[in-house]
């Protein structure tokens, strides 16, 4: 018989995208440069939240990385938006300002992980390393296995290693 090719998203050599957004440039600047050195990868930014809602809507990227406080749309909001679009996106939420309950709130509406702008630069490096190398890990129904959990932990691991979500987890299990 014939051998079936996998059907990808994108072309074999396309570039993973990756969507940075945040009303700060300064902090835009910052991501983009702690970023730019990933092997195939392409970075977008976008400062403005509107914006980078239709771009979530025309360029499916593969990650979203978005502050959580912005003007106009919240780095929720486009959370929100990006999942209706792609329901397996990996998305980072960074905020100057965490709390248990916001990191609990983006978790449930599927952020990947969640971070305090407050990072260094190897720590965000890492982070999105760990979530692309995630990201792209689906099994034959096309679900990513990082959100294949069961309670005790098997068939899966929790991504977020952060401080942020070391406090969700723990509050969790209490």
């Amino acid at each position: 018989g014939t051998t079936r090719q996998p059907q990808r998203k994108n072309q074999p050599m396309a570039k993973t995208r990756i969507l940075i957004v945040d009303d700060d440039p300064v902090s835009l600047e910052l991501c983009r440069d702690i970023l730019r050195n990933l092997p195939e990868v392409e970075i977008c930014l976008e400062d403005q939240s509107l914006r980078a809602a239709e771009r979530l809507e025309k360029e499916s990227p593969d990650l979203l990385i978005t502050d959580l406080q912005m003007p106009k749309l919240s780095g929720i909001d486009l959370l929100r938006l990006g999942r209706q679009r792609d329901p397996h996106l990996v998305a980072l939420i960074l905020t100057g300002y965490p709390t248990v309950e916001v990191a609990v709130e983006c978790m449930k509406l599927g952020a990947t992980d969640f971070m305090t702008k407050l990072f260094l630069p190897e720590e965000l490096l890492g982070t999105v390393q760990r979530l692309l190398d995630a990201g792209h890990l689906r099994d034959e129904k096309n679900v990513p296995l990082h959100r294949q959990r069961r309670r005790d932990g098997a068939g899966g691991e929790i991504l977020g290693k952060s401080g942020a979500m070391q406090k969700v987890l723990e509050s969790i299990e209490r």
